[in-house]
C-alpha cells in the first residue's frame, strides 16, 4: 500500500502549505529513509523512491497528500515519510494531527491547494490524475 497523509487542523491554509512543501521533500525519500540530493536523483543510483506525489487536496476532514510508491514502501521509508511531514507542520507552527485517509474518500471534485494561495474550485490538471477509489488506512 503507498502512503497517504491527511492533516486536521484548524489552520487548513497553514496545513496545506506545509504538505505542499513536505511533498516536494518526500519525492526524495528511498527505500533507507534517506532524503536524496538533486545528484542522487538521476536514476543512476540503486535507490527507490515515489514514482509519484501527488498534489495537496482539500477535503472537507483537512488537506491531503497521496503518494504511489506502487505499494512497496519501506518502514524506513514511511517513517521518514511522516518525520517530514511533523517537521513541516512544526516550521508552519501549528496544531495538527496527522492520520490515514478514510478509505472511501474520493478526490476527483475536491479542491487543490497552490501555494501561491490561490485555492482553485475544481481540480487542475497534473501529470497523474487522482484516484478514484477510495484509500486504504
Amino acid at each position: 500500500m503507498s502512503p497517504a497523509f491527511l492533516v486536521v487542523s484548524d489552520d487548513q491554509d497553514k496545513a496545506a502549505a506545509a504538505l505542499f512543501a513536505a511533498a516536494r521533500r518526500i519525492f526524495t525519500v528511498d527505500q533507507n529513509g534517506n532524503e536524496l540530493t538533486p545528484a542522487e536523483m538521476t536514476g543512476e543510483y540503486p535507490q527507490y523512491t515515489p514514482n509519484y506525489v501527488s498534489d495537496v487536496y482539500l477535503t472537507d476532514l483537512g488537506p491531503m497528500i497521496w503518494t504511489d510508491t506502487k505499494g512497496d514502501v519501506t518502514k524506513a521509508m514511511a517513517e521518514e515519510m511522516l518525520h517530514i511531514l511533523v517537521a513541516e507542520l512544526r516550521s508552519q507552527e501549528i496544531a495538527a494531527r496527522i492520520i490515514a485517509p478514510p478509505a472511501d474518500l474520493v478526490l476527483d471534485d475536491e479542491r487543490v491547494w497552490k501555494p501561491s494561495g490561490q485555492n482553485l474550485a475544481s481540480k487542475t490538471v497534473s501529470e497523474k490524475p487522482a484516484p478514484r477509489i477510495g484509500f486504504s488506512p
